[in-house]
C-alpha cells in the first residue's frame, strides 16, 4: 500500500511536470493533473493540499542533485583546485536549473502560486540564498588556506557562479537557444576560470 501511494505521488508529479511545461501553471488544473495521472481528484488531495503545494513539491524534486553537490563542498576544501571545484558546482547548477527554470517561470506567471511558493521556500529556508551561502562558505574556507586571495569578496564570487548559471538556463528557456555558442561543459569551465582570475592569491594591483 505504501509503495502504491509513493508511486502515485511520483506519477502525479510527472503528470504535473508534463502539463506545466506544455501549458503553464494557469492553464493546468488539479483535475487535469489527476486525469493525466490516471487517478481521481480525491487521490490527488491525499498527497497534496492543492496545486500550489504540488508545484512546490515539483521544484523540490529537482533540487537534491544540487544540494548534494553543495553539501560536498565542505569535503572539497583544500582538495583538487578551487577552479575545478567551482566548475563542478557550475556544471551541476546548470543541469538542475535547466529543469527548474520552466517550472519557476510557470509559477511566476500566477501571482497566487508565486506568493505560496515564496512562503514555502522561506519557511523551509530554501531558495537561491542557500546555494550562494554554501559556495561563499566554501570560498571563505579556501581563503583561510591561502588558496583564495585574502581580499576577495567570496559572496560576490558565489553570486557570479550561481547567478550566471541561472541566467543561462533562463535565457535558453525564454529564447529557445543558448546566447553563448558553447555547450554547458564549456560554459561551466570558462565561468569557473573567469571567476577564479579574480580570486587567485597573491598581490593585487
Amino acid at each position: 500500500m505504501l509503495t502504491h501511494r509513493a508511486d502515485l505521488r511520483t506519477t502525479l508529479l510527472e503528470a504535473a511536470d508534463r502539463l506545466m511545461r506544455e501549458r503553464g501553471a494557469r492553464g493546468v488544473t488539479t483535475r487535469e493533473i489527476a486525469r493525466a495521472a490516471g487517478c481521481s481528484d480525491g487521490a490527488l488531495y491525499v498527497h497534496f493540499a492543492g496545486k500550489a503545494q504540488l508545484l512546490s513539491a515539483l521544484c523540490e524534486r529537482i533540487l537534491p542533485d544540487l544540494h548534494t553537490a553543495l553539501g560536498d563542498l565542505v569535503n572539497r576544501v583544500g582538495v583538487a583546485s578551487v577552479a575545478d571545484n567551482l566548475e563542478n558546482i557550475a556544471a551541476t547548477a546548470l543541469r538542475v536549473y535547466r529543469d527548474m527554470v520552466p517550472i519557476t517561470f510557470a509559477i511566476g506567471g500566477d501571482p497566487e502560486l508565486l506568493i505560496h511558493h515564496r512562503v514555502a521556500l522561506q519557511t523551509a529556508k530554501r531558495g537561491p540564498r542557500r546555494a550562494l551561502e554554501a559556495v561563499a562558505a566554501y570560498l571563505v574556507a579556501e581563503q583561510r588556506l591561502g588558496r583564495v586571495h585574502r581580499d576577495a569578496d567570496c559572496r560576490m564570487a558565489a553570486n557570479l557562479i550561481i547567478g550566471a548559471c541561472w541566467q543561462r538556463a533562463a535565457l535558453h528557456h525564454y529564447f529557445g537557444e543558448d546566447i553563448l555558442p558553447v555547450d554547458d561543459a564549456g560554459y561551466a569551465a570558462t565561468l569557473a576560470l573567469t571567476v577564479m582570475r579574480g580570486l587567485e592569491p597573491g598581490e593585487k594591483s
